[in-house]
């Protein structure tokens, strides 16, 4: 790692901005005034994303790339699960994860869980959408993909899961990206947020994105060009303002988003049906399995707690468990 720039180095004035787009190299900056200058990090270490406060110089003259000399500290970072395993930083600063579902690919609920417990661990608002109402009203109800690895499987289908969620208190935006309906509530939830769309491939995320700000696919392929790395260059995030006010922050050359594990001790936190049963379990930390007395467990049997909830609890609590053993750290 090269030294940092000693004080002589550095510019005398930077001014505060907003990162919104970034590439491999290079960063697309917003001022105060909304103005959007071509950006480089100033020094190796630092790594900016897409919703970083920063501190950054601007370009002496107009089409001159600034530099980003600081990152302000992030209220919290998105990440997923890379091809090998391992943590890859999405975008920082979020307050509100909106999960996307569809009657077409059948939701997995199991995924659902977990986006759901990964904004539940990092303090953020969610909410599900879901999309293509228009054919959900010309299909019959399809199944869902539930807990069949832990030996609980529930026949449920997509209406029961979505009603089972708003029990929870999840709010539920039904809507079309195709005709248009309950495009106006998912704005509402959207404004004054900085949020993103995730779900399944397929599911209409785009879609939804293109409807909500006219000119998205035109501005990524604006800020493309701006890179200068040529047109097969993707972003790996992009944020667009709202008319509303907040932003969405899209992942266009992000094929999947899986969140990464937390300890496997964390995993009842992100359920909060579970984190609410689990203080009158008889052992503080008890993992709702075999333990004696377990509040948990006996509020499932009584129905207070879903069963099928219960069983992507025990899916990801096997997964977080896995991966966190010692020989699964060295990989990643």
């Amino acid at each position: 790692m090269p030294p940092a720039a000693s004080p002589a180095s550095r510019p005398a004035t930077t001014v505060a901005g907003l990162v919104v787009a970034r590439y491999r190299r290079e960063f697309l900056v917003e001022d105060a005034a909304g103005t959007r200058h071509r950006c480089l990090a100033g020094r190796r270490e630092l790594r900016p994303l897409v919703g970083d406060r920063i501190r950054f110089s601007l370009p002496g003259q107009a089409g001159d790339t600034g530099r980003i000399e600081h990152l302000e500290p992030r209220d919290n970072c998105l990440e997923r699960i890379d091809s090998r395993g391992r943590s890859e930083p999405l975008a920082a600063n979020l307050t509100q994860l909106v999960v996307v579902v569809a009657p077409q690919p059948a939701p997995d609920a199991l995924l659902v869980d977990r986006y759901l417990c990964a904004a539940r661990l990092l303090d953020l608002a969610a909410c599900i959408v879901s999309n293509k109402a228009d054919l959900a009203e010309r299909r019959p109800p399809q199944a869902v993909s539930t807990g069949a690895a832990v030996g609980l499987e529930v026949d449920l289908g997509s209406g029961e899961l979505l009603a089972e969620y708003r029990a929870l208190g999840y709010e539920v935006i039904e809507c079309s990206a195709l005709a248009g309906a309950g495009l106006a509530a998912l704005a509402r939830r959207l404004a004054g947020e900085v949020s993103s769309l995730v779900g399944q491939s397929g599911v209409g995320k785009s879609s939804l994105v293109n409807r909500l700000v006219p000119g998205a696919t035109q501005a990524v392929g604006e800020v493309s060009a701006r890179s200068g790395e040529g047109r097969h260059t993707t972003t790996t995030a992009l944020a667009h303002r709202l008319d509303g006010g907040g932003m969405v922050i899209d992942f266009p050359g992000v094929r999947g988003y899986s969140p990464p594990l937390p300890p496997p001790a964390r995993v009842q936190q992100g359920f909060c049906e579970i984190a609410s049963a689990a203080p009158g379990c008889r052992f503080a930390n008890c993992l709702h399995q075999d333990e004696p007395d377990c509040a948990v467990k006996q509020a499932i049997a009584t129905g207070a707690i879903s069963a099928r909830r219960y069983a992507s609890y025990l899916e990801l609590l096997r997964l977080a468990a896995k991966f966190d053993r010692p020989d699964a750290r060295r990989r990643r």
